[in-house]
């Protein structure tokens, strides 16, 4: 789960369905997933992530806060750079 402040180009929302109202918006993701490793240097991971972006209704009542929410797969190939760390314990 991740959370946030951003600052973006919203260009304002005239004229524009379910545009940002302001460059000032926050933002939610909630992902799962899973992965498997191959080895300590090799993986691979497969998951899903939801974001919600929103300005909070900072900008009501001059514009309406419709908000954007956006879901997708993730799938990724991971590989570790450099040397895999040792426990000092064996």
């Amino acid at each position: 789960m991740h959370g946030g402040v951003e600052d973006i180009n919203a260009k304002g929302p005239d004229g524009v369905l379910y545009a940002q109202g302001q460059d000032l918006t926050f933002t939610l993701m909630v992902g799962s997933g899973v992965r498997y490793d191959f080895n300590p240097r090799f993986s691979v991971n497969a998951g899903a992530t939801y974001m919600h972006v929103s300005n909070a209704y900072l900008s009501e009542p001059k514009y309406e806060d419709f908000g954007i929410n956006v879901w997708g797969p993730i799938f990724g190939f991971n590989m570790r750079l450099g040397k895999e760390k040792r426990d000092s314990a064996r």
